[in-house]
């Protein structure tokens, strides 16, 4: 396995952005540096999609740790090997890794921002199309093809993955052993029924776009996310229809946010980018400047959002801030300790459920499911 501590020379945010490519990323129980060992002790390929607007990375990462001297440093947290990086959970040996060390653990890359360096440069559906194919090519050997998938969403991602499986299902000769493999998906902050926070992204970008000099415009995609988007209402509808109708259902396992976000504090920032000379003409930042302000406090995604109705769906809230529902300060942190607890079931209960998918089955493959979902 590849740990943390035999990284060297890790490259600043700038440089990871700067250098993305799309597709997924193994960092642990893969082939990541020629690294094969153990391979034949995987049992499941657990795959994180990142949401917009994130460094793919290092999104999963915490605060970095306090600089303290030696004495005053609290020797229960078993961190890192390095202090003074941050904990994250997914690249970590001490993070998922450590809970779940016969697990594969992947995660997805795609341009993601709405403004920036990193900007988002596909439709929704290539978004999830790549998640396809990036899946398919890794799991084309035969020792991979059997394996239990679990999704793990944050924000957007969640999306990404519920379209992702909408269209596996109705493209089954193009990406087989996905759709029957997955048996759950973990959301951290995923607005299933749109967020109303979107329409400040998407005004945003009416600033910034096409109109006003710059070569991209985000509109559609960001539009997905907004309350009355009839695109984001169908993936879902028919999201909720292929998880229930899997025997076993696939588990859906939403963690929602408990703390409100001041919207002034955030909508500052984005109007003072539009003060730089000849960026935005003063009458048009007028018209819309009153859209971006909301009034108080508010919530990146709500509880009712997080929920499909009649769904296989729990839902448990975590006291933190959107960004921070998958951050953790280190592996004793309580908040990372509840999260694994509320997972370990779905994770190590993924090959039962196939067992149990197969037994259903008319002819005793998982393929045959699909004719009946």
């Amino acid at each position: 396995m590849i740990s943390d501590s035999v990284r060297p020379n890790r490259p600043t945010r700038e440089e990871r952005l700067a250098q993305v490519t799309h597709g997924l990323e193994e960092f642990h129980g893969g082939e990541r540096n020629g690294d094969t060992e153990g391979l034949g002790e995987i049992e499941y390929d657990i795959v994180a999609v990142p949401g917009l607007g994130a460094d793919p990375i290092q999104c999963w990462a915490g605060p970095k740790p306090n600089t303290t001297r030696p004495d005053q440093r609290d020797t229960l947290n078993l961190n890192d090997d390095n202090e003074s990086e941050p904990f994250n959970w997914l690249t970590s040996v001490e993070g998922l890794h450590d809970n779940f060390p016969h697990a594969r653990i992947m995660i997805f890359h795609y341009s993601s921002a709405w403004h920036g360096d990193f900007l988002v440069r596909d439709g929704f559906s290539r978004i999830a199309l790549g998640l396809l194919a990036s899946l398919h090519d890794k799991r084309g050997k035969n020792m991979h093809k059997t394996r239990p998938i679990i999704f793990i969403g944050h924000g957007v991602g969640g999306l990404i993955i519920a379209k992702a499986m909408c269209l596996a299902h109705d493209e089954p000769n193009n990406y087989p052993n996905i759709l029957t493999n997955v048996t759950s998906c973990i959301f951290f902050g995923t607005p299933l029924h749109g967020a109303d926070f979107s329409q400040l992204f998407v005004t945003y970008n009416t600033l910034h776009g096409p109109d006003n000099g710059n070569e991209y415009d985000y509109t559609a995609l960001l539009s997905y996310l907004t309350t009355s988007g009839p695109g984001l209402e169908e993936i879902t509808a028919q999201f909720k229809i292929i998880a229930a109708q899997m025997q076993p259902k696939t588990k859906l396992f939403s963690f929602y946010e408990a703390l409100e976000i001041d919207w002034n504090d955030k909508t500052k920032g984005l109007l003072e980018k539009q003060n730089r000379p000849g960026a935005v003409p003063v009458y048009t930042k007028a018209e819309h400047v009153e859209q971006f302000r909301k009034n108080g406090k508010g919530f990146s995604e709500t509880k009712e959002s997080a929920v499909l109705d009649d769904s296989p769906v729990t839902e448990f809230g975590l006291v933190a801030f959107h960004k921070d529902l998958i951050q953790f300060k280190s592996r004793t942190d309580p908040k990372f300790g509840l999260v694994m607890e509320k997972i370990r079931p779905l994770v190590e209960g993924a090959n039962q459920v196939l067992l149990d998918r197969q037994k259903q089955a008319p002819d005793g493959t998982l393929e045959s499911q699909l004719k009946h979902v």
